[in-house]
């Protein structure tokens, strides 16, 4: 699940952090993990969570494809709390803060409300292009951080390929075709996001996959201090009996 990483600045990301899905008007909470994160520049984090039943995540801007001002757009988060909604907006500014440092931010029309914080910024079709991190309240705008880092911190736990497919048809899409809510719990990224190791983008795969499909298994080592950087590995077409090794292990905790 992608998400703001000043969230994190003051625990350095080993707070006990739980995370509410809202599914058929009911709230659901379950213990999250922080991946990684930059409570700097970029502002981006990656919190990994088993939401224990089968999601839809949504797609990454890919490569090359860009954002471009006057284009529409919506973003959905939580006010002060509340549940989730959707809010109809457009951009006014692509890169315009920190240009000397390279970094990547949206910049839209309307200032999120405090909660919103780290909740997604889509286009019509429905793919996630920005993550919610800060306010200009006095312009009544609202700030991203951007695509490159989004893609940065995909790349940082070797999920670059998430970015780099074909380019996003524009198809009907149910997330872009939800209405804007403010009763009630709005489908979307609170919904579809837990399955992306944390990203809101497309890890779409059989909750248990079996022996002999192709398959990825993406492995977190972290020490249980702290005091070292986890390592995150992928494995491509896992052996049957690593994996059953590995079912067995997890479920005896």
């Amino acid at each position: 699940m992608l998400t703001c990483g000043h969230l994190f600045r003051d625990g350095e990301g080993k707070d006990r952090i739980e995370v509410d899905l809202f599914v058929a008007g009911e709230v659901r909470t379950v213990p999250g993990q922080v991946v990684d994160y930059d409570a700097g520049d970029r502002d981006i984090g990656l919190v990994a969570i088993r939401p224990g039943f089968a999601v839809t995540p949504v797609k990454v801007i890919q490569e090359g494809e860009k954002v471009k001002v006057g284009q529409t757009a919506f973003s959905f988060g939580c006010d002060r709390g509340d549940d989730p909604s959707r809010r109809d907006t457009r951009i006014t500014g692509v890169d315009k803060y920190n240009q000397n440092l390279g970094m990547s931010n949206l910049e839209i029309d309307g200032a999120p409300i405090d909660g919103r914080s780290g909740g997604g910024l889509f286009d019509d079709r429905g793919v996630l292009i920005g993550v919610c991190n800060a306010a200009d309240y006095k312009s009544d705008l609202g700030i991203y951080t951007g695509p490159g880092s989004v893609h940065w911190q995909l790349e940082r736990i070797q999920l670059g390929r998430l970015y780099q497919g074909t380019p996003v048809a524009p198809v009907a899409n149910q997330l872009a075709a939800t209405q804007p809510a403010s009763n009630g719990f709005a489908s979307g990224p609170a919904l579809n996001a837990p399955d992306q190791i944390g990203a809101n983008a497309a890890l779409a795969g059989p909750a248990t996959p079996s022996a002999g499909t192709a398959t990825e298994m993406i492995v977190i080592l972290r020490n249980p201090d702290g005091q070292q950087r986890e390592q995150v590995m992928t494995l491509n077409s896992p052996d049957a009996d690593l994996v059953r090794q590995i079912r067995q292990a997890a479920l005896s905790r």
